[in-house]
């Protein structure tokens, strides 16, 4: 009976003691809860930011699309104007000076010059100004994106200390899972308010464009009605040919004229192309290379986005190795505690009971200085992972912005579209020729930056393992040495240690 009451002394004891640190257990129990949500949130973000970065590249393809258009259109209709001066000059009677005709004629070429200069100017403005939004458009989503990158778990324990007040600790861990427990839908609707907002920034441009085009062209057709003037005032030329005559001898010649007229009006439509061929072969090679930028930069950007789901596996890893090490180092050092106070606990009633409090106080001192240990461990780990996982991203980000097809204009800078058309259509050839195969060397480097970032976790880990590894040995050391007081200081006994297996927080 005697040794029955004994062992359910003992046994309440223990059961006393495991119940003082049962808060402590909970905090492991909550973070292994929370800690797949991370993992499922990001996942959820990392899918729709990729469906908003889609949505974007179809933007500016249709954007590119629409300014191309838009160019294609006021090129041919100022070639066109040129044509109609140049049909006029052409059909001058023989006795009009020549040289005068020759003037004229170069100043119709060198307008036809300006305006080309006025039209690259317009789509500089309309390259710069795109580069701009659609870099601020990323920015925004990767900002979203960073928030989501569950690296903010182990920030409960900032300021914490899971021994001394867990509570607080397992209350931050509820507030989170309770944050986290549906997806952030909404944000569905923000990224789709943003691409809206992205392309009503980008119609606006087009707009300003437009309206930019449509000043030069102006410029062009005053000087051409200037030409015209010339013609007649200043050549003593005509606009229109002769006035025939009723003359029946003369009626063949007018026939004639009338056909060559004619003539000349299908050749007007045809001299778009026939006069400044060049010019418009470099439209047929925007419209050429246009779609390889906007199928490259979806191969980017999903090829990116399968990476960035494999980082979050890589983090979801990393948390679970991280609960499983600080759950064993806590159960650990409980049962290190636990060993202790059932020492204390089993003492003698002669043995002095002051002396027995002191040993418990500083067995519990000893506890919430290695819980005070032990977080700066979680929150050191903690800050690196989130440097980590932040220039990671920031390598990802950086090759998908070098890949957004806003480059598609910059090949008109300092050129001219009417003077040296050549060049640009060299230049785009050149451009084409970049862009004949996907990037496919991108995954390759994607795969040496995940391997990195995986690496790079690991080594935190393991300096994680080593600073609890170092902070155990002190608590362990400790807790000896107040076993070592409770036999010389207070008179006590060691005794037996069968201490019942405490709850597993693994």
């Amino acid at each position: 009976m005697a040794t029955k009451l004994v062992l359910l002394v003992i046994a309440s004891t223990f059961a006393t003691t495991f119940a003082q640190r049962e808060p402590t257990i909970g905090v492991m129990t909550a973070l292994k809860e929370l800690q797949p949500r991370y993992r499922e949130i990001q996942d959820f973000v990392i899918n729709r930011l990729t469906e908003a970065r889609l949505n974007s590249s179809q933007v500016v393809y249709n954007f590119h699309n629409d300014i191309i258009g838009s160019k294609d259109e006021y090129v041919r209709g100022a070639i066109a104007e040129e044509q109609t001066v140049l049909t006029i000059l052409d059909g001058q009677q023989p006795d009009v000076d020549r040289t005068c005709l020759g003037f004229v004629r170069n100043s119709v070429d060198m307008n036809e010059n300006l305006v080309g200069v006025s039209y690259t100017n317009c789509i500089n403005t309309v390259d710069d100004r795109l580069g701009g939004i659609v870099q601020k458009f990323y920015a925004t989503i990767q900002e979203d994106e960073s928030q989501y990158t569950g690296t903010g778990l182990f920030g409960v324990f900032r300021g914490e200390n899971i021994f001394y007040a867990p509570e607080n600790i397992v209350e931050k861990l509820n507030e989170k899972l309770e944050q986290l427990r549906d997806n952030p839908t909404y944000i569905a609707n923000e990224l789709f308010d943003m691409v809206v907002e992205f392309e009503a920034e980008l119609g606006e441009v087009k707009e300003v464009y437009e309206g930019c085009l449509e000043v030069g062209t102006q410029l062009l057709l005053t000087t051409l009605n200037i030409a015209r003037t010339q013609i007649v005032q200043v050549c003593q030329g005509q606009l229109e040919p002769e006035t025939p005559t009723d003359n029946p001898a003369e009626q063949p010649v007018f026939e004639m004229k009338a056909f060559f007229a004619a003539v000349l009006l299908v050749a007007v439509a045809h001299a778009v192309v026939g006069q400044r061929p060049e010019s418009v072969a470099v439209i047929q090679k925007l419209n050429e290379i246009q779609p390889r930028y906007k199928g490259i930069q979806d191969y980017v950007i999903n090829t990116i986005s399968e990476y960035r789901l494999s980082s979050s596996a890589k983090i979801a890893d990393f948390h679970k190795s991280m609960i499983l090490v600080k759950g064993s180092f806590v159960g650990t050092s409980i049962t290190q505690e636990e060993e202790l106070l059932s020492q204390v606990n089993r003492q003698a009633p002669s043995v002095d009971q002051q002396c027995l409090s002191f040993i418990r106080q500083s067995a519990d001192v000893n506890m919430n200085l290695a819980g005070v240990s032990y977080t700066n461990c979680i929150i050191t780990a903690s800050d690196l992972m989130k440097r980590t996982v932040e220039d990671f991203y920031g390598r990802l980000d950086i090759t998908e912005t070098g890949n957004l097809g806003i480059g598609l204009f910059e090949e008109f800078r300092g050129e001219n579209v009417f003077f040296g058309p050549d060049r640009i259509v060299a230049k785009l050839n050149a451009r084409m020729n970049s862009l004949e195969d996907l990037p496919t060397y991108i995954a390759s480097e994607l795969l040496d930056a995940v391997t990195g970032f995986s690496n790079t976790l690991e080594n935190i880990r393991v300096d994680y393992i080593s600073c609890m590894t170092a902070s155990e040995q002190l608590l362990k050391t400790t807790l000896n040495t107040a076993q070592m007081q409770l036999e010389v200081v207070c008179g006590g006994q060691r005794l037996p240690n069968e201490p019942p297996t405490p709850p597993s927080v693994e």
